[in-house]
């Protein structure tokens, strides 16, 4: 039965395909300041961003490959400087950067270079407006007075399209942006406010495709072929739809937990990830209801768990229409399973000089040999990276003792400072704080888009999760156990 299943699985693939298409990237950096440049591509169904870090050669060039599924903005960061473009599927784009300026050629310029002289407001005029009703308003006034910021919004962007000529592009990769920074913000309450009870009405946008059913120019540029689809990914070409898409992925993932309690000491997988479908399923509709399905298909592939995948296949294929999110799941199930990985850590770092970073991961390696090594990304100034010390601590003496050792690597962060933050916050533990050029490297091997960041290495020096769960989340002690046990 699971043969045939498989089958169909592959053939379904086969006959839907929507292969992932190269795209090209050729750079100049005039008088260049550092030695690395570093891309940061979106990925709807990750909790991270894909992270490519390129060498700049003498003469100041670089060239960079990688596939993408659809057409989406993504970031470059050079010398401190973070700098949105967007790529379609196929694309050859050319930039120059000299100074503090960028400059695109070749596929979409028009929309890359408007890109990087769109605003509509002050760089933190509307951060600070959402950050005061957070703090002052109750949910639903709050949520009342995200839709009126979403009003003026609309506005703002009506007047600078029309006063700047904008093209119809740029109206389309700015209205999905900040309509999901809408759904984001609204999201973003609780985290804010966690004594504060929500009422269930306030969730009630995840039901409305009407709110994403914005204006679309008929750019046949960006249309990409549909064949019976439920919607158009162009809908998802601007990265704020990860971040909305990613908190409500993180709320419904706590409320299966909250309806179902049972789930934090079951390890039973595929339960608690079959309750995870029914929570996505009765709390969401339309667009939401499928791209937070192929999320946690996506994910669930991602982490190996083929068995939970295949259980619930027709709950996936019964609520996920759209044929190019379809297929995206299908590829990725058909790659990783053809996936023949050697992830000992050392082959990943042999790549880079020992002027960078392999003679720090040496030394770690040969330190800890034949222990189960946690390695956590954090800096001085993250928030989320401080809370979560205090669990980090817990987790320690929970292991007190056993065969595993706790690394922490400080990013972007003064000596003195993060000599401080270790003090006050007692973090127990092996502290290395890295270079600019070390945390591009680790970035780029580990896939860093944010920190925290955690890495799970076992015994024999291979790494078993680069994008591993916080110490704060009650799985990593089941995945850490099984490390022991081997």
């Amino acid at each position: 039965m699971k043969k045939n299943l498989l089958l169909f699985l592959f053939l379904i693939s086969y006959m839907f395909s929507f292969a992932q298409e190269k795209i090209v990237i050729t750079g100049k950096v005039h008088n260049p300041t550092a030695k690395t440049i570093k891309f940061i591509v979106n990925n709807l169904f990750k909790e991270d961003r894909e992270i490519y870090t390129k060498r700049i050669n003498k003469n100041g060039e670089f060239i960079l490959e990688y596939n993408q599924f659809y057409p989406h903005d993504n970031y470059l960061k050079y010398d401190d400087e973070l700098f949105t473009y967007f790529a379609a599927p196929g694309d050859s784009l050319h930039l120059e950067i000299t100074n503090k300026s960028i400059r695109f050629f070749a596929d979409h310029s028009t929309l890359n270079n408007e890109i990087q002289l769109f605003s509509i407001r002050g760089r933190f005029e509307l951060f600070s407006k959402v950050s005061k009703a957070q703090d002052n308003l109750e949910p639903l006034e709050y949520k009342e007075e995200i839709f009126r910021m979403q009003a003026e919004t609309d506005s703002l962007l009506e007047d600078y399209f029309s006063k700047q000529n904008s093209s119809p592009e740029l109206i389309e990769w700015t209205q999905y942006k900040y309509r999901y920074r809408t759904i984001d913000d609204l999201m973003r309450y609780k985290m804010f406010n966690p004594n504060k009870e929500i009422p269930m009405e306030y969730y009630d946008f995840l039901f409305d495709d009407h709110f994403l059913a914005i204006h679309t120019s008929n750019n046949i540029e960006l249309n990409q072929p549909v064949n019976n689809n439920s919607f158009d990914t162009k809908m998802f070409m601007s990265s704020s739809a990860n971040d909305a898409v990613n908190e409500v992925f993180l709320f419904l993932s706590k409320q299966t937990v909250k309806q179902n309690p049972e789930l934090t000491s079951s390890k039973d997988l595929k339960h608690a990830y079959t309750m995870f479908a029914n929570t996505i399923i009765q709390s969401t509709d339309g667009v939401m209801r499928e791209i937070q399905m192929v999320k946690l298909f996506y994910q669930l592939i991602e982490w190996k768990q083929f068995e939970v995948v295949e259980a619930n296949l027709s709950t996936f294929f019964k609520y996920v229409k759209n044929e190019k999110m379809r297929s995206i799941i299908l590829d990725v199930y058909s790659n990783k399973h053809k996936e023949i990985l050697s992830d000992h850590i050392e082959q990943y770092f042999s790549y880079y000089t020992n002027t960078e970073i392999s003679t720090l991961i040496d030394s770690i390696l040969t330190k800890h040999a034949g222990k189960v090594i946690y390695i956590d990304f954090w800096a001085t100034w993250c928030g989320p990276c401080l809370h979560e010390m205090q669990y980090s601590n817990s987790l320690q003496l929970d292991y007190a003792g056993q065969d595993i050792n706790f690394i922490y690597l400080g990013v972007e962060s003064p000596e003195a400072i993060w000599k401080e933050k270790i003090d006050e916050l007692r973090i127990n533990g092996d502290h290395y704080l890295l270079t600019s050029d070390q945390y591009n490297v680790c970035s780029d091997i580990f896939q860093i888009d944010g920190i925290p960041h955690y890495v799970l290495i076992d015994k024999n020096g291979k790494i078993i999760e680069r994008d591993a769960l916080s110490s704060s989340e009650y799985l990593i002690k089941e995945q850490i156990n099984k490390l022991l046990d081997q």
